[in-house]
């Protein structure tokens, strides 16, 4: 599902929502975060393409005119990165426990109907979400192509069932946010030079990664209510 639009773009001038969920494009179909790749790849700025979404209950067709993604300002120095991604992880860290304050072990593992993740199953995907991010700082590294991202629901579970408490997952999300933190830190003193290579890193680390992360706290919110 679209966790929001970038200002200036063809997807937001579309109308777009936030919540949207994207089934197919042009005429590919959207099963998987990792089939929306393969889709956008031959497309150039300019072109533009259906997008078939749901809106909760409804089906949309969208026409939307593809455009170059802007080039964001990524931190200026490594140390300006590490110490902008701390202060996210920080209020990250806080944020989650925020959600989780009233949650007993029970509502946290109990899904809120049966085709919906539990609150520590929505966790178990942002834990794999952050060591994906370890291979994918990896990879860009070394110019290779990151993995594909899947979200496997059994996996996920098995994620869940394997910590016994509800602090011990977020003590694990906990401590692969500090890796990340420390890989940042161990990155090449060059890297700022390599442009191509930089700037997606640098602005995934820190606005895209976290926000995703924040993509999912009311869900993880109904998911503790709803139980």
């Amino acid at each position: 599902s679209i966790t929001g639009t970038v200002d200036d773009t063809g997807a937001a001038a579309s109308g777009l929502q936030d919540g949207d969920v994207i089934i197919k494009f042009a005429d590919t179909e959207i099963t998987s975060f990792a089939s929306f790749g393969p889709a956008v790849a031959p497309c150039k700025p300019g072109d533009v393409v259906d997008l078939v979404v749901y809106r909760k209950n409804e089906k949309l067709t969208i026409p939307v005119e593809l455009s170059k993604r802007p080039l964001p300002n990524a931190p200026d120095t490594k140390a300006e990165l590490v110490k902008q991604l701390k202060a996210e992880y920080k209020k990250v860290e806080a944020e989650i426990v925020e959600i989780f304050k009233d949650a007993t072990e029970e509502t946290a593992r109990q899904k809120p109907a049966e085709n919906e993740w539990s609150a520590l199953e929505t966790m178990a995907h942002l834990i794999y979400t952050e060591r994906w991010l370890h291979f994918n700082i990896s990879n860009t590294l070394d110019g290779q192509i990151p993995p594909a991202f899947v979200n496997d629901d059994s996996q996920l579970k098995a994620f869940a069932d394997s910590y016994e408490t509800v602090q011990d997952m977020l003590d694990a999300f906990n401590q692969d946010m500090k890796i990340t933190l420390l890989t940042a830190k161990n990155l090449p003193e060059d890297i700022v030079e390599k442009k191509y290579k930089y700037v997606g890193l640098a602005n995934g680390l820190v606005e895209g990664f976290p926000q995703h992360t924040r993509s999912h706290y009311d869900q993880m919110r109904n998911a503790i209510k709803g139980a």
